[in-house]
């Protein structure tokens, strides 16, 4: 059986009004779809952020059922599961007839096992799309209000809390994936501006979403993950950028090497302070760039 899947179909099983129990955590997170992944120390020292305090229990983590309750103390004799009191936020259905703890106190009680970026990357997921419910219906993004307002339900002084706190700082709405969270928080770890994320733009009457942009100066980044594979798809980015260009932008395609590998990394970065230094952002900004 499926992790998940164990984890959702346990909580229905120990489910009682008493002590209203919901999966927390990592299996939370990754029930509501939300982009957790493994640690990686490289990203961790390129962005200068300290590793996980629990990092390498991760991957065991995710493959163990987490719940937690409120009401009546949950005891039971199911091996393999982790059980904490919940932190008394509400609960939302989620797949298999389960229940899920609200996404920020499963992200809080993750916060030791994931890297800052990807709490980032979470929170820029959480403020930016719906979370689609099981009946049909969804929860409209959080605001960063309503995240802080949640946030001060847990301890201010725990590690997770603080952790979370930290990666909030670097979050962005209309962040649409957790790779163009990653790319916007290595341009900002070189001293870049903030750039606009997914800024719109209109060319042959036709809509477009620039994933990293600096609009003052016609620049743009955008990272091609796996599904720009297919040919066509890939004819159809190329003609994309044709015409941006042809309408003023200047625009640089990444991949996840671009971001990891120093050189290439050394290449578009070097280009991106190229392209923004004569423009009216120059002022009180110097890229942080190393040699590759």
């Amino acid at each position: 059986m499926d992790p998940l899947q164990r984890a959702a179909l346990l909580q229905v099983v120990l489910d009682s009004p008493e002590s209203e129990v919901r999966v927390t955590g990592l299996s939370a997170l990754a029930l509501y779809g939300l982009p957790i992944g493994e640690p990686d120390e490289r990203i961790d020292e390129l962005l200068g952020h300290a590793p996980p305090p629990k990092g390498p229990e991760y991957s065991k983590m995710l493959f163990t059922p987490h719940f937690s309750w409120v009401g009546k103390r949950l005891r039971t004799p199911v091996p393999d599961v982790v059980v904490t009191k919940a932190f008394g936020l509400d609960r939302y259905p989620g797949p298999w007839g389960a229940w899920l703890a609200d996404p920020i106190e499963a992200l809080v009680v993750a916060a030791s096992f994931l890297p800052q970026w990807r709490i980032t990357a979470c929170l820029d997921a959480l403020m930016s799309r719906n979370l689609v419910a099981v009946d049909g219906g969804s929860f409209p993004p959080y605001s960063r209000k309503l995240i802080e307002k949640r946030l001060r339900r847990f301890p201010p002084t725990s590690a997770a809390t603080r952790r979370t706190l930290a990666a909030l700082s670097d979050a962005v709405e209309n962040t649409w994936s957790p790779r163009e969270t990653l790319t916007r928080l290595i341009v900002l770890a070189h001293g870049f501006p903030p750039p606009v994320m997914n800024f719109h733009v209109v060319v042959d009457h036709a809509d477009r979403n620039l994933d990293l942009a600096w609009p003052e100066s016609r620049v743009a980044v955008e990272y091609n993950g796996a599904d720009h594979v297919d040919r066509r798809k890939y004819g159809n980015e190329l003609f994309r950028k044709q015409r941006l260009e042809d309408n003023g932008w200047k625009v640089r395609f990444v991949v996840l090497e671009d971001l990891l590998d120093p050189h290439r990394r050394q290449l578009w970065l070097t280009w991106l302070a190229t392209e923004l230094a004569n423009t009216s952002q120059k002022s009180g900004w110097t890229p942080r760039l190393k040699s590759a």
